[in-house]
């Protein structure tokens, strides 16, 4: 049993930022994953042509510069820099603690990143984070939608943004201010989905 263990820990470790996320799939799936994959950067390789030269459009709507973010000893973001131009789209991928959500919390000022700039053009976001699932781990919420006026109502309802995130528990501010998705239990749990809107 011990060698068995020791085995499975040697795996986990084997897997890094840079470890592709193919290789983290199960076997079951693989080759569905692996498909998806592909099809998506071969869209995105299209999209990319299809958008006019830079030099004729306005500069980027969305910027992350060198940006860092840790949480004490656990590094999150660590000089992570990508543009967003107005009209494109950017999907960002990635498995369970690469900074996906701390990415978009930072986007809408929830956190401040340690180190580097953070820069959006426009102030009308908003933000849906969600899993398929229905539900988000202990929480009978399958996620929620945020934007520029949640800092502002959950203040005027003397509710602290900022702790509940420190807290990890965004879930009763985000009901008490109506923003919390809560449909119930769907069987499925095939992906989360996070999005930004800009407009």
């Amino acid at each position: 049993m011990a060698e068995s263990d020791d085995k499975i820990n040697a795996e986990q470790v084997e897997v890094t930022a840079e470890t592709p996320l193919i290789e983290s799939v199960s076997e079951d799936v693989s080759a569905e994953v692996g498909e998806f994959m592909e099809q998506a950067a071969q869209q995105n390789e299209a999209a990319a042509e299809a958008v006019p030269d830079i030099r004729n459009r306005p500069g980027p709507y969305i910027s992350f510069e060198h940006v860092y973010k840790s949480f004490g000893d656990f590094v999150v973001l660590e000089d992570v820099s990508f543009y967003v131009l107005p009209g494109e789209t950017l999907c960002i991928l990635g498995r369970s603690g690469v900074g996906k959500s701390v990415s978009l919390q930072m986007l809408l000022g929830f956190l401040k990143p340690d180190k580097g700039m953070i820069k959006v053009a426009g102030e009308n976001i908003a933000v849906l984070s969600a899993g398929t699932d229905g539900v988000d781990g202990n929480s009978p919420a399958a996620g929620a939608v945020v934007d520029g006026t949640t800092i502002g109502r959950a203040r005027g309802r003397g509710l602290d943004v900022h702790a509940a995130l420190e807290r990890f528990d965004a879930y009763p501010l985000l009901k008490a201010l109506g923003d919390a998705i809560e449909i119930g239990p769907t069987g499925n749990n095939l992906r989360d989905l996070r999005m930004v809107l800009a407009y």
